[in-house]
């Protein structure tokens, strides 16, 4: 059964149920909200909608595997993995069709086995053998169906499963629904013309001028004059922080290896799968998760970083 709500599909349920709006301008919104729930999930590793649930991404850690066909041994590589706990009211909702379903337990009675006591002196003959075979034979009761049964499964359990699939797609709808009005409504709403007021400033009595003194100039950092580490080809996913965390324990200090490929990198929220990054050794002076300091630096830059790019 194919259960699959596609992107348009969610655009025209929207044009279906909502009036007054325009297919470019809520497929417009519907893209919007998918990236920005795809973003947050490589910077924070989670996400979190009210009444929805909590998208988080979990890394699966490099482990060996054979191959079932050649039967050679291989390594599966390390990749991170989308897990999604749903929130208590869409848990209620889900369930409340089945909510008149009780557990009912099955019981498998068997009738007990006659024993037939059988006289040694009794001259036996060629029927009491075949008959003496046939009850030898033993027939084992399992609990377990059969391939036939599999096959034949009550039509209900695929309409339980479809219904519920509906309720989910549902609440999902209906929380992209109050996303789109709530932007719509923040984002095209009248400009307001700031007012300017004049103030008028009494005249201060003069300071004495008090010496400044210049602090010294912070050490000038530049990753690019650092050894490599390694050169990694960057893969279809992945980002400049998640190289940071698996090679120097922090996302924030994505923006040194940012610094070491500036040459070849000018803007680092567009880099086309397969540029080869370097990561540059880290110094200790300048990149250690434990040290908040040098956490606070990075995010600084991190912070600069990204104003510069986001216009």
């Amino acid at each position: 059964m194919n259960n699959r709500f596609l992107l348009p599909d969610l655009v025209r349920f929207i044009l279906d149920t909502t009036e007054g709006l325009n297919k470019k301008e809520v497929e417009t919104f519907v893209r919007a909200y998918f990236t920005v729930i795809e973003k947050a999930l490589f910077e924070e590793d989670f996400v979190k909608i009210n009444d929805l649930g909590k998208f988080s991404l979990q890394k699966v850690e490099a482990r060996k595997s054979i191959n079932v066909n050649t039967g050679e041994a291989f390594e599966i590589k390390a990749h991170y993995k989308l897990t999604f706990v749903p929130d208590a009211k869409l848990r209620e909702i889900a369930n409340k069709p089945f909510e008149h379903l009780e557990a009912i337990e099955l019981e498998n009675e068997q009738e007990p086995i006659k024993k037939e006591t059988i006289n040694p002196n009794k001259p036996t003959t060629k029927e009491d053998n075949i008959m003496e075979k046939k009850e030898k034979t033993v027939f084992v009761v399992t609990d377990k169906p059969t391939a036939n049964e599999k096959k034949t499964a009550p039509e209900t359990q695929k309409a339980k499963k479809g219904k519920l699939v509906a309720w989910i797609v549902f609440v999902v709808i209906m929380c992209a629904l109050i996303v789109f009005a709530l932007w719509k409504t923040v984002f095209t709403g009248p400009e307001i013309e700031p007012t300017i007021t004049e103030e008028i400033v009494e005249s201060a009595p003069v300071a004495p001028v008090v010496e400044e003194v210049t602090p010294p100039a912070p050490k000038v950092v530049d990753p690019a004059d650092w050894e490599t580490l390694k050169v990694v080809p960057l893969q279809k996913g992945k980002r400049l922080t998640l190289l940071a965390l698996e090679y120097y324990g922090n996302k924030v200090f994505w923006v040194y290896i940012y610094e070491a490929n500036r040459s070849h990198i000018k803007n680092p929220n567009k880099i086309l799968a397969g540029t080869k990054i370097r990561i540059p050794k880290p110094d200790p002076a300048v990149i250690n998760a434990k040290d908040p300091e040098l956490v606070r630096i990075a995010k600084e830059k991190e912070t600069k970083y990204r104003a510069q790019f986001s216009k």
